[in-house]
């Protein structure tokens, strides 16, 4: 099921890293987390005695040279890096309303990213989050 596949691939990639932290005496970069991750479930889809992963995987780091990343794995193998990304039932909502915040390409601190996740929320649920 999803949430088995979930944990084997969110096992994997914590056993990556620490191999990585071990290796190199330093955190895996979330580019090179997001590539291996991506290459794992490529694989998956190549013979047919291997059943397909049925999950998509966000990862979000921050790297010493490139600041903030946001990367989405697929199912299929693939991995694009993104500014902003939903996944899920409502997906295509929360896209539309990040694509429009985005629009004015907003320089956000944490504090402005936070509320605009809550926005974002609020707007695409049609819930009211109380502090």
């Amino acid at each position: 099921g999803m949430i088995a596949d979930a944990r084997s691939l969110v096992d994997r990639a914590r056993h990556m890293a620490a191999e990585f932290k071990f290796q190199y005496g330093y955190d895996i970069p979330v580019s090179y987390l997001a590539k291996k991750i991506a290459d794992r479930a490529q694989i998956f889809t190549q013979t047919a005695w291997m059943r397909p992963l049925g999950v998509s995987v966000m990862l979000i780091g921050i790297d010493d040279e490139s600041g903030p990343q946001l990367y989405k794995c697929g199912p299929a193998g693939s991995y694009v890096g993104y500014k902003a990304c939903c996944s899920g039932e409502k997906d295509q909502e929360a896209r539309n309303f990040l694509e429009k915040k985005f629009k004015k390409n907003p320089q956000l601190n944490k504090d402005k990213t936070i509320k605009m996740a809550i926005n974002a929320l609020q707007t695409v649920l049609g819930e009211d989050f109380k502090a």
